[in-house]
């Protein structure tokens, strides 16, 4: 029979050299293309109206988008470049309205995705954090 001391330190370079466990969490691909048309459309936005209020959004998508490039990576998902696509030329009623209905979208990927064991609480911050945004953008289509 081996040491005791000398089965311990085999199970722990066991485990060092085994394979990370995936995550629960699904496919973030379709997610992550979402936010960067999301980034897209408030880039859009902040051209069009010189608006810090669609800076301030702008930044937290792209910090969405930095959250969930970094958890493709550490589940070890293929991260493919997706390239924002541009938008096409829409009046600011219309931006606004899209720009609600995909930050809802967001919003419920992200509430869909809290009881994931190792991301859960990452999704419940960037899900609160939607949910100011959208508050955001219904005070701006009141004032257009």
């Amino acid at each position: 029979m081996e040491n005791p001391d000398k089965q311990v330190m085999n199970r722990v370079w066991q485990r060092v050299q085994a394979k990370p466990q995936s995550p629960e969490t699904p496919d973030l691909l379709p997610l992550l293309t979402g936010l960067r048309q999301e980034a897209a459309l408030y880039s859009a936005l902040l051209k069009s109206t010189k608006s810090n209020i669609y800076q301030t959004l702008l930044k937290q998508v792209n910090s969405h988008i930095a959250c969930i490039t970094g958890m493709i990576r550490l589940a070890d998902l293929s991260a493919e470049k997706y390239a924002s696509p541009l938008p096409r030329q829409e009046t600011l009623l219309s931006m606004h309205r899209r720009a609600y209905r995909n930050a809802l979208g967001r919003l419920t990927e992200y509430e869909k995705r809290t009881s994931d064991s190792t991301f859960g609480p990452v999704f419940h911050t960037l899900a609160a954090e939607t949910r100011s945004a959208l508050r955001t953008l219904t005070e701006l289509c009141a004032g257009i």
